[in-house]
C-alpha cells in the first residue's frame, strides 16, 4: 500500500513538473500592455482636464477672526480657502484647512452670469478692505456689482451682501449662479467618498445623489445648501428668489455645490440687493440650532435617527451633571443596561428553559 501511495505522488509530481514546461509563457502577453494603456489614458485625462490657473494678476488679501482664516482673491471677489483655528492639522499642527479651491470659477462665493455674457467670476474685482467687512466692487459693461462680507469674530458665520447697480440708460435683466460650497478637504484618502451635498428645497430635505458626468439639479425655492466632509459642514442659506439648487464634480474630481437665482429686471439707475449667510465650521447640531437657520436638519444620524437624537439628548443631560463626556458615556451604558435589563432577564429564562 505505501509503495503504491509513493508511487502516486511521484506520478503527480512528475506531471505537474512537466506540464509547466509544455505550456508557452503568458506572463508577458497581457500585464504590461495592460498597465500602459490604463497609464498613457490617466496621462491623457489628466492633461487634458487640469484646471484653468488663476489669472496672473491675482491678489490675495487674508482676513483673521477668532474662528477663521479667510482667504480672499480678487479674481471673482470671492473666497479661495477657509481655515478653522478651533481644530489643527494633525501633521503640520496649522489650522487646519476646511475648504481650498484652485480654480476661480469655483471659489466660494463665486459668481456665474446666466443672461448674458458678462465675465463675473474671472474678472478683477476692487478690493476695499475696514474694520469688520472687506469689499470687492466691479464694473462691467452697465452693471456695477459690489460685494460686502460682513465678519463676525466669535462666530462661524461668513455674511455677504450683494448689490447689482444697472449703470445704464435703459432697463436690463440679472441672473446669476453663487457657488455655495466647493474645495473641501479630507485628510484620509477613504473619507473623500463621504464629502456629500445636501440641500433642504420646498420645506422637504433632498438627500445626496452622487453625479456620474451631469450637474444634479434640483429645482425650487431653495432655504440651504450643505457641502459635507465627514465631521464638517460649508452650509449656505440664500436670501433671495431661488430658482434651483445644483451641484456636480469639478474636472480635478472635486465636489461642488450651488444655488441658481431667479432672474430680476432692473430698471435704469436702479440696483437689486440680495443676501447670502455662510457657516463654515463641525457638524454638530447643537451648533447649528443656535443659530435659527435650520441648518441641524443637514445632520445626519442614520436609519435609527430618531433613537440616536434620544441617546444623545441623554447623554447630554450626563455631560450638564458630571461635565465630563467619558463618565457621561459610561453614565449612559449604565442606564440603557437598566432600562433593558427586563429583556435581558427575560432572554436568559428562555435560554434556562431550552436546556
Amino acid at each position: 500500500m505505501e509503495k503504491r501511495l509513493i508511487l502516486a505522488i511521484a506520478l503527480s509530481v512528475f506531471v505537474i513538473v512537466t506540464f509547466q514546461y509544455l505550456l508557452p509563457a503568458q506572463k508577458h502577453t497581457t500585464v504590461k500592455p495592460q498597465e500602459s494603456a490604463a497609464v498613457k489614458e490617466a496621462s491623457i485625462q489628466t492633461e487634458q482636464y487640469l484646471p484653468p490657473e488663476p489669472p496672473a494678476d491675482e491678489k490675495e488679501a487674508t482676513v483673521a477672526t477668532d474662528k477663521f482664516i479667510l482667504t480672499f482673491s480678487n479674481i471673482g471677489g470671492s473666497v479661495k480657502k477657509i481655515e478653522l483655528k478651533d481644530y489643527r492639522n494633525l501633521k503640520t499642527n496649522e489650522p487646519m484647512a476646511l475648504a481650498q479651491e484652485s480654480d476661480p470659477q469655483n471659489y466660494i462665493f463665486s459668481l456665474k452670469d446666466t443672461v448674458g455674457a458678462l465675465d463675473l467670476n474671472r474678472a478683477s474685482y476692487r478690493p476695499d478692505k475696514s474694520d469688520g467687512s472687506i469689499t470687492y466692487t466691479l464694473y462691467t459693461k452697465g452693471f456695477e456689482i459690489m460685494k460686502r462680507y460682513i465678519l463676525h469674530n466669535s462666530s462661524n458665520v461668513i455674511e455677504l451682501q450683494l448689490v447689482v447697480k444697472n449703470t445704464s440708460s435703459s432697463p436690463a435683466e440679472f441672473g446669476y449662479k453663487i457657488i455655495s460650497g466647493s474645495g473641501l478637504v479630507e485628510t484620509r484618502p477613504e473619507d473623500k467618498n463621504l464629502i456629500e451635498v445636501v440641500s433642504k428645497i420646498y420645506g422637504k430635505a433632498f438627500g445626496f445623489k452622487r453625479p456620474n458626468k451631469n450637474i444634479i439639479v434640483n429645482p425650487g425655492i431653495v432655504s440651504w445648501v450643505a457641502a459635507k466632509t465627514r465631521y464638517f459642514s460649508l452650509i449656505m442659506k440664500p436670501y433671495g428668489q431661488t430658482k434651483s439648487e445644483y451641484h456636480g464634480y469639478a474636472f480635478d474630481g472635486n465636489l461642488f455645490s450651488g444655488i441658481e437665482m431667479e432672474k430680476t429686471p432692473i430698471p435704469a439707475g436702479s440696483f437689486i440687493e440680495s443676501k447670502f449667510v455662510l457657516y463654515a465650521g463641525p457638524s454638530i447640531a447643537s451648533n447649528l440650532k443656535k443659530l435659527g437657520l435650520e441648518f441641524e436638519e443637514s445632520v445626519n444620524y442614520g436609519f435609527f435617527g430618531g433613537i440616536a437624537k434620544a441617546l444623545l439628548v441623554v447623554a447630554a443631560w450626563f455631560n450638564s451633571l458630571v461635565h465630563n463626556w467619558g463618565i457621561s458615556i459610561i453614565l449612559l451604558s449604565v442606564f440603557l443596561n437598566i432600562i433593558l435589563f427586563p429583556l435581558t432577564l427575560k432572554s436568559f429564562k428562555s435560554m434556562q428553559k431550552m436546556h
